[in-house]
């Protein structure tokens, strides 16, 4: 029996280039490697750079096109059509990805050490043994990324179609990369595409091709012209909801951090590898996570209070099918502006028994003061009971009924809001005080259809 190879119809090769940037902290994990710290970053074995595998760059690129396009389209651009750039597995018969991702070495602009806890959701307190802490690639590392679209003739208009859909993803910040994604790390940019076309039906494309020449890019247009595009191809709507709230901090925050330095107090609020004074994803969606659990179990019940909140922050309990639930709802990292003077306090340990104060137990911390931030939520595809239940905790965080951080005994960690929006569907709601209380510039029924979706069915 001869065994014939069918070609691959391949009429022209897209090779694009670019330079993405992190502008958050960003975390690829080395699966089995040992370090100072639990989780610490993957890097290439021979020359220790930072790497950023292709699979994890091809699979989020696969992830947002999947999430921002409908099962059917009439035009052919849905998820049928990714499942045919990025190949297939149905039944016992696989389709091959027509789009090649390449891995990268990345420039680090620094390493950052940031720690976590483990909360219980019954208790709301720290797990047993639940303390990690993960190595971090600081804001403004780099890597030079690069992609090779295979284009048969049958396929021509759509696979171009999705991959300049996800090049323009990559290139506004639309995609995050990395572990932690969604609470506030793997924030990306791209800079510098450049775009080299090679014809295969010409004999010095080939050529080109085979030798690897990148010498002659595409120039003199945008990124879809250089593509091949004659106009500006449309992309799909985006379904996703934003909540971006300016926030004032009312007295002081402190979201610890411990320096080794023996000059500096004891602890510290924490900042970025840059200096910056941050408010960190993680610590927001902890206390955001909290508050959802006690505001559904009031309106709905606990049983099913608990199931609309871990369809928005995802959850740790395996499905039916051994599957973890990861989290839709996006929060970002966001930094403290014009915060007040430095002031380091002195505190003592108090021995709640006797009133006394504990021999030894000195300390010196440096909170912020003052300051402001913006705080921005992002969920796809939300329904009417999630978005609704995500106002409620913008409000409770306008109206300063959430504490971030530690010490909240002695009034630290509470906010007022100042401004800020909701995007949905097109439209946009401004967010103001009115008589010092949360107000969405939205028509009394709008509001009043997304509440009545938070009652007992």
């Amino acid at each position: 029996m001869t065994y014939i190879k069918k070609p691959l119809g391949v009429t022209e090769r897209l090779v694009v280039t670019g330079t993405l940037i992190f502008t958050s902290p960003v975390l690829f994990q080395a699966g089995n490697e040992e370090g100072l710290t639990d989780f610490v970053i993957l890097r290439d074995e021979v020359s220790r750079q930072p790497l950023l595998p292709g699979a994890s760059l091809a699979g989020a690129l696969r992830s947002y096109l999947h999430a921002s396009l409908p099962k059917t389209d009439p035009n052919g651009l849905d998820q049928n059509a990714v499942a045919t750039l990025f190949g297939s597995i149905k039944g016992g018969d696989s389709e091959r990805s027509w789009l090649i991702v390449e891995e990268a070495l990345g420039t680090e602009a620094g390493i950052e050490i940031r720690d976590g806890v483990k909360i219980a959701p019954s208790t709301q307190t720290a797990e047993d043994e639940g303390k990690y802490d993960m190595e971090m690639l600081a804001s403004g590392t780099s890597f030079e990324i690069g992609f090779e679209l295979l284009i048969p003739d049958d396929l021509n208009s759509a696979l171009r179609t999705l991959f300049y859909t996800a090049l323009s993803a990559l290139e506004n910040g639309e995609i995050r990369l990395g572990a932690k994604k969604h609470r506030g790390f793997g924030q990306c940019h791209v800079q510098n595409w450049q775009v080299h076309r090679y014809l295969m039906s010409k004999k010095q494309d080939v050529i080109r091709w085979l030798k690897n020449d990148r010498a002659t890019p595409e120039s003199g247009g945008t990124l879809y012209e250089n593509l091949g595009f004659k106009e500006k191809p449309k992309l799909p709507a985006s379904d996703k909801c934003i909540i971006a709230l300016q926030l004032g901090v009312k007295n002081t925050m402190m979201v610890r951090s411990y320096s080794s330095d023996p000059k500096q107090p004891d602890m510290v609020h924490l900042r970025n590898h840059a200096g910056d004074l941050v408010l960190p994803g993680t610590s927001l969606a902890g206390v955001l996570r909290a508050q959802a659990r006690r505001i559904a179990a009031l309106r709905i019940g606990q049983d099913h209070g608990d199931l609309l909140v871990n369809g928005i922050f995802g959850s740790q309990e395996p499905d039916e099918k051994g599957r973890l639930k990861g989290s839709r709802l996006v929060v970002s990292e966001s930094s403290i502006q014009n915060p007040g003077a430095d002031i380091t306090q002195n505190r003592i340990k108090m021995d709640v028994f006797t009133g006394g104060t504990f021999s030894g137990a000195l300390f010196n911390e440096k909170p912020v003061i003052g300051g402001s931030t913006e705080i921005q939520l992002e969920i796809s595809q939300p329904s009417k009971a999630e978005l609704a239940l995500l106002l409620l905790l913008a409000r409770d965080l306008w109206e300063g009924m959430l504490f971030i951080g530690g010490e909240s005994s002695i009034g630290r960690g509470y906010l007022q809001g100042t401004s800020g929006y909701m995007k949905w569907k097109g439209d946009v709601y401004h967010v103001s005080n009115k008589d010092g209380k949360f107000s969405l510039d939205a028509e009394e029924n709008f509001i009043t259809d997304l509440l009545a979706a938070l009652v007992p069915a």
